[in-house]
């Protein structure tokens, strides 16, 4: 695959991730929950914000520069030593609007990050270390998702309530 397809498609499917956080932060009324999801919301802009300069400097200079991408979220470790507090302190609260929200987040993820893996074997080898961080990234979006989820269920945590330092990442 070319540069040029491969970032107008990454541009897509950031698009479509930022809806899908955008839409989760309009529908769920719990302030715990739209920080979440803002947070995701900005890291994914961020994300879309660097694709489109990449493509920009393809079209302008027929190369592009990488730069640092890191991830706001933290790491698991940090996510799972706190989810046994979470988990007590949103029990029994009603999720319903906050799992349909997850679901759809998960499965955009889980899409998006299949592409950046895909990604990898299709482009010539100069290309790819542009793509390798997204993929890395998105694989740990996808398990900060499935990890909301699994508290919902009772099996974790919910939100990542302020027991996390996601500034820590």
């Amino acid at each position: 695959m070319d540069l040029e397809p491969a970032l107008l498609t990454a541009i897509d499917y950031e698009t479509r991730v930022c809806h899908v956080y955008d839409e989760a932060i309009a529908a769920v009324d719990d302030p715990h929950g739209k920080e979440i999801f803002t947070r995701l919301l900005r890291e994914e802009q961020g994300h879309l914000r660097y694709l489109e300069a990449r493509l920009a400097e393809w079209r302008r200079d027929g190369r592009v520069r990488l730069e640092v991408l890191a991830t706001a979220l933290p790491n698991r470790v940090s996510i799972e030593a706190s989810g046994d507090r979470l988990k007590r302190r949103f029990a029994g609260r009603s999720v319903t609007t906050a799992v349909e929200h997850l679901r759809r987040a998960l499965a955009v993820e889980t899409e998006t990050g299949a592409y950046y893996r895909g990604l990898l074997s299709q482009l010539a080898p100069e290309h790819r270390s542009l793509f390798a961080p997204f993929a890395t990234i998105e694989e740990g979006h996808y398990d900060y998702v499935q990890m909301q989820l699994d508290a919902l269920s009772g099996s974790a945590f919910w939100y990542g309530y302020d027991e996390v330092n996601v500034e820590v990442g």
